[in-house]
């Protein structure tokens, strides 16, 4: 799925343009494991050592911003980027929860108040791992020199921020 939008400043002026296409990441089934023989007494059993990972039902969030479709995760951007592209993708999501990702401007001086929601796009969960692709494509004057952030919130909760700088 494709999706595109448009963001304008309180004068009217282009901020941005994004595309959103979602994608489906691919997961892996692991298998459970069985014991090779049955112990005969609670004495006999092994004690059970946990095993390092997120508790149950806690979403794990990946969010990162780049340069590039599929390039490197980056935070610092010059003011003439073509495009800037945010990814994520999550596992052990909420079914039917709302997934929101917001390119914020912290500071970027008189060009625009601070904390200014330049652009967001929302994704419904369908399934447990999920994850999506936002492209923000440069305004014609340009990125406004600043602190920016990218936030992801999961049903209006934050739960993931990056910062990102933009120089001239």
């Amino acid at each position: 799925m494709k999706e595109v939008s448009a963001s304008r400043g309180p004068g009217g002026r282009l901020l941005s343009r994004s595309t959103l296409v979602l994608t489906r990441i691919s997961h892996s089934v692991v298998a459970t494991p069985t014991p090779a023989s049955t112990p005969t007494s609670a004495e006999e059993s092994p004690p059970a050592s946990p095993q390092p990972s997120a508790a149950p039902g806690t979403p794990e969030i990946q969010l990162e911003v780049a340069a590039e479709r599929d390039g490197e995760s980056r935070t610092e951007f010059q003011s003439d980027a073509r495009e800037i592209f945010v990814r994520w993708a999550g596992q052990r999501l909420p079914l039917d929860s709302i997934v929101r990702v917001a390119w914020v401007a912290e500071d970027v001086g008189d060009v625009a108040p601070p904390n200014f929601i330049v652009d967001d796009t929302e994704t419904a969960v369908t399934q447990p791992d999920y994850g999506a692709r936002f492209t923000l494509s440069r305004p014609r004057d340009g990125w406004a020199a600043g602190r920016y952030r990218v936030d992801l919130y999961i049903d209006d909760v934050v739960a993931k921020s990056v910062g990102v700088v933009i120089t001239d």
